[in-house]
């Protein structure tokens, strides 16, 4: 049961929410999508095979073979997202002095990028010599602008990207629709939609951007259609990286996210459930699982799920930390991550701490909320949640504070901002001279909500794939 003041303070944030209810299917899509169908790995590791080694004499030629076979124990161990195994060969490659494609920073890099570790990825990627700098790397520097909530940034990159090279790449055009999707530009998700699919019709980025259109839209026949297709491709990176095997669990994402769109919670829980079986690294399983248990009230079961994610990936001493007991589930967990996944483990202690909050558990809510930003402080939601649970101690100035401090990280969150501008017109007084103006944020807010309703409660443009031939080889 949710405590009296909790219901309040609920009550009093959802008084402006129905005019923004049509958006929360572009937030329930950027959870199942955005969060999720980060693959842009193959493109950000297609060189890696690309190993230089130094003109040796022929007593080294053992030195290549294991620089070839630490490659292909990296290849294998990201396409199973155990970066754990990555890391460990990136190292062994770093020791024999291993020359690849590019530097090996920018492979570490990315596997930072993998663990949460925003900051550190960026700068080694800002610190490779500018002689290095091409197309690829502003790709990659703009999905590190974008993992920190630096939106504005990963645009100009993006940007650069775009009119270096033209609509060629379709990673890029993806990642664009993916931050626009997230500031609430839809047109720009529109456009880069449409250039997918003119110039990218059976791309795979494109065709999963295609089921998720469709199921903002609620048509459910062509997300079917679409899925169908896609299932039935053989789908596969330039160089044979990441095949149709690695791409079939975002389908089974996109099953779930129908299922849900249809009402049909329990079906959707038991396909996300199938999820880690078959992959035990897979992250959004769990903070997803987390999260729609949650929006529907099964608070004990998605408490169980936030203290196994935790636990699974790297963060049961924070637990500890806190006090918490592991679940009975925990006990004979089967290979834990050795690396904190700090992204998904801190938002797992914003979810937790939300659970804390709903229960009447003020200050343990404050406690994980802390524990996520010390781990992930680009975390928006744990903003919110200590902002939430400082104003039901009364203490306004602290969650006005809390506010702004996760709006100087994400200045694009609608629900922070919505917060924001609750606190703010209930002690204007509180506010702190200098402060950004509540009411302009909450009215850009607005606008770009009333942009995605009108964007995307427009019937989807009849896009045909019945005169597309299935393609007989690789689809780069």
């Amino acid at each position: 049961m949710l405590s009296a003041p909790v219901i309040q303070v609920l009550r009093s944030r959802n008084k402006s929410a129905n005019r923004f209810s049509r958006v929360s299917i572009c937030i329930i899509a950027a959870f199942f999508l955005a969060s999720l169908f980060s693959t842009g790995c193959a493109d950000t590791l297609k060189n890696i095979r690309f190993y230089r080694p130094e003109p040796a004499p022929p007593d080294q030629s053992e030195l290549d073979s294991k620089a070839e076979e630490l490659i292909n124990i990296y290849i294998d161990s990201v396409k199973r997202w155990d970066y754990d195994s990555a890391m460990d060969a990136l190292d062994e490659l770093t020791a024999i002095n291993a020359r690849m494609y590019y530097p090996l920073d920018f492979y570490r890099s990315f596997l930072y990028l993998r663990l949460g570790k925003y900051d550190e990825s960026l700068e080694l990627i800002n610190l490779l010599s500018p002689g290095y700098f091409n197309t690829d790397f502003l790709q990659a520097r703009a999905e590190i602008y974008k993992s920190m909530r630096r939106y504005d940034e990963s645009v100009g990159d993006l940007e650069k990207f775009i009119t270096a090279t033209g609509t060629e790449k379709s990673y890029p055009l993806y990642l664009y629709r993916q931050v626009a999707m997230e500031i609430g530009n839809a047109d720009k998700a529109k456009e880069m939609l449409d250039l997918l699919v003119r110039n990218h019709p059976l791309d795979r980025y494109t065709l999963f951007c295609r089921i998720y259109e469709a199921l903002d839209n609620r048509d459910f026949a062509t997300a079917e259609d679409v899925m169908q297709r896609l299932a039935s491709m053989r789908i596969t990176d330039e160089g044979g990286m990441f095949d149709s095997e690695f791409y079939s669990v975002y389908l089974i994402f996109a099953r779930a996210r129908m299922a849900y769109e249809q009402g049909e919670i329990d079906r959707a829980i038991d396909i996300l459930k199938a999820i880690p079986d078959s992959w035990e690294y897979m992250t959004g399983a769990w903070t997803t699982l987390a999260w729609v248990e949650m929006a529907h009230g099964r608070f004990a079961e998605a408490k169980i799920l936030c203290l196994e994610g935790i636990a699974r990936f790297g963060g049961t001493d924070h637990l500890i930390n806190l006090g918490y007991q592991l679940p009975a589930s925990t006990t004979d967990m089967k290979n834990p991550t050795r690396f904190l996944r700090h992204d998904t483990v801190a938002s797992l202690f914003a979810n937790l701490g939300m659970l804390e909050l709903m229960e009447g558990n003020i200050d343990s809510a404050i406690s994980c909320a802390e524990t996520a930003l010390s781990i992930n402080y680009y975390e928006t939601s744990a903003y919110e949640v200590k902002s939430s649970a400082l104003e039901l101690k009364g203490d306004i100035d602290g969650a006005i504070s809390v506010a702004i401090s996760g709006l100087t990280k994400n200045k694009y969150s609608g629900s922070l901002i919505r917060a924001y501008a609750e606190l703010a017109k209930s002690a204007p007084a509180a506010v702190p001279q200098g402060s950004p103006s509540a009411e302009s944020m909450l009215s850009d807010e607005m606008k770009r909500c009333e942009n995605m309703c009108r964007v995307y409660t427009e019937n989807l443009k009849a896009v045909s794939y019945t005169h597309l031939t299935l393609p007989t080889k690789r689809i780069v």
